[in-house]
């Protein structure tokens, strides 16, 4: 199963990411995708979860959003996630390293963009990253 988190005040960029993510992921047996627009609400639920996600995607820095704070509160809390963050812009993108980013997105996210960052999560995370870069 592939549990997958969205964090994105943005209505409109929270449904674009869902539908890219299920639209390259639709042969997967099993796939969760949960949606929170505030980072508040994201980091309680992962108080509660007894288990961590394996893919976050999270707006870096909104009115509602934090996504370095999420990346902090996940890694205080050794919850083993990979963490996508996205952005209007390049500025935060040395900061994202701090939290150990898998990746960075400019947005809009456009359908290559999600193609690649989760064909390579899977490489990375089925033991097959030699096929990846060869």
């Amino acid at each position: 199963m592939l549990d997958i988190a969205i964090c994105d005040c943005h209505a409109s960029q929270l449904e674009t990411l869902e539908k890219l993510i299920v639209k390259y992921l639709f042969d997967e047996d099993e796939l969760n995708i949960d949606i929170y627009d505030t980072s508040e609400e994201l980091m309680q639920c992962l108080s509660e979860r007894k288990s961590s996600y394996d893919l976050l995607f999270t707006e870096i820095s909104t009115e509602n959003a934090n996504g370095f704070e999420v990346a902090q509160f996940l890694r205080k809390s050794n919850l083993d996630t990979e963490i996508v963050f996205l952005s209007d812009s390049l500025k935060e993108v040395l900061t994202a390293f701090k939290y150990r980013a898998f990746d960075y997105v400019i947005k809009p996210v456009g359908e290559a963009d999600i193609h690649d960052l989760l064909e390579r999560y899977q490489y990375y995370h089925n033991s097959r990253t030699e096929e990846y870069f060869s």
